[in-house]
């Protein structure tokens, strides 16, 4: 198809800095650059919207459902990777919310793919935990979900560890999840994955891993904790395990992902597909990854 005129919608965030890089590297066409300063100018806003396809959002959450209802109600197509104003502080789906977004997309002819990670690979490590959660519970697992970051990624858990747990829950039925919100463990460690995966069966001494252990045992037995870490550093771009325990007996599945372009080149791709789906539609990366 021919090329899609973009708008990059919080680019002043480390997100939507790296949406405009790889957009001007693949000779893409930016129709505008959309953030807090724009928003104070209906008529700029407006105008950069009647000349776009499709506006990538990485925007704060606290204006991410006005955002995005604005771009639909324009007849924009949008990719939004923000994830927080959707989900509750229990991490669970705000419907209502998701329902005004389709009315809106449906009246307006415009579409919208919603995603807590852009990854193909961390969306296929969402269905092989959907898949494998069934069995885990069966045989007496214990589930729990552990995600790493960098220190300058605002929120904590991520949305992907949030993600994570809502395809193993239906597995494990009276369970609930247990997040912390914006109360990561800190750690001075550059790679936290052993921290991660000894820390909760008490292998690793030190402050940071009883912390993380005391993060879990006041998850209780009835809920499945979420643990974010947060380093002093740029790394880890986004580091995920869901570990399934039984004893001393670990099983981990998880997902590494090393640089943050590529979130920022497959939102593009994703964007190209949505705009051959049928309007007025929400669409979620388990419809994408069917295609």
């Amino acid at each position: 198809m021919d090329n899609l005129r973009f708008a990059v919608v919080g680019y002043q965030g480390r997100m939507g800095k790296l949406v405009q890089q790889v957009l001007k590297e693949r000779g893409e066409e930016v129709s505008g650059l959309i953030d807090k300063v724009e928003w104070q100018d209906p008529d700029l806003v407006d105008d950069i919207l009647r000349r776009t396809d499709v506006a990538i959002c990485f925007t704060d959450p606290s204006v991410g459902f006005e955002t995005t209802k604005k771009i639909l109600q324009e007849g924009v197509n949008a990719v939004v990777g923000t994830t927080k104003f959707y989900n509750g502080s229990d991490g669970k789906l705000n419907q209502a919310m998701i329902d005004q977004l389709a009315e809106v997309a449906e009246i307006n002819g415009s579409s919208l793919l919603y995603a807590s990670n852009f990854s193909t690979g961390v969306n296929l490590w969402f269905k092989q935990l959907a898949e494998s959660a069934p069995i885990m519970a069966k045989l007496g697992y214990r589930p729990m979900i552990f995600e790493a970051h960098h220190g300058g990624k605002k929120d904590s858990p991520s949305g992907s560890a949030v993600t994570a747990a809502k395809k193993i829950l239906p597995a494990y039925p009276g369970m609930e999840l247990y997040l912390e919100q914006d109360k990561p463990i800190r750690t001075i460690l550059e790679d936290p994955t052993i921290l991660m995966l000894d820390a909760p069966l008490g292998l690793s001494g030190g402050d940071e891993s009883n912390q993380v252990r005391d993060f879990i045992a006041r998850a209780g037995e009835n809920r499945i904790p979420i643990v974010g870490i947060r380093t002093s550093g740029d790394k880890p771009v986004g580091t995920h395990y869901a570990l399934f325990v039984k004893g001393t007996d670990v099983h981990a599945f998880g997902t590494i992902v090393q640089d943050r372009a590529i979130f920022a080149r497959e939102g593009i791709t994703h964007a190209y597909w949505l705009a051959e789906q049928p309007k007025g539609r929400i669409y979620t990366m388990e419809e994408r990854l069917k295609q």
